[in-house]
Formats: C-alpha cells, structure tokens, sequence
C-alpha cells in the first residue's frame, strides 16, 4: 500500500504517514495516538492483524487468512 493511499482511506495527509513511520514514540503527542488509531483502523479492515508481545512472541504484524 502506497502512503498516499494510506493517508486518503485514514483522512490525512500524506506527509502524515511519512513522520509516522519515522517516528519511535507517539505517545508524546494526543493527535499523533488519533492519527495512528486511524491508521490502524485502515489496515485492519485490508487484514492486517496487530500482534501484541506475549510469552511465544514478539510485538508485530500479519496478514488475516
């Protein structure tokens, strides 16, 4: 998925996705936790699955079946 087609299904700007990306801790900023629960939403809803660290695995992500 290209960052501009990201940005217009989330409803941001592109530029948006590219700090995104590069940034390490949005939990510093509220707009930066709205704007990554939107993406998130996005990408969810095309199958991809948030995997949370646990004791068999690390934090990361992986396509629905």
């Amino acid at each position: 998925m290209e960052q501009r087609d990201l940005a217009s299904e989330a409803g941001v700007d592109r530029r948006t996705i590219a700090r995104l990306e590069a940034e390490t801790d949005p939990s510093s900023n509220p707009l930066r936790v709205w704007t990554y629960e939107r993406v998130r939403e996005v990408l969810k809803k095309r199958g991809i699955i948030f995997l949370y660290p646990n004791k068999s695995h690390g934090e990361g992500v992986t396509l629905k079946n």
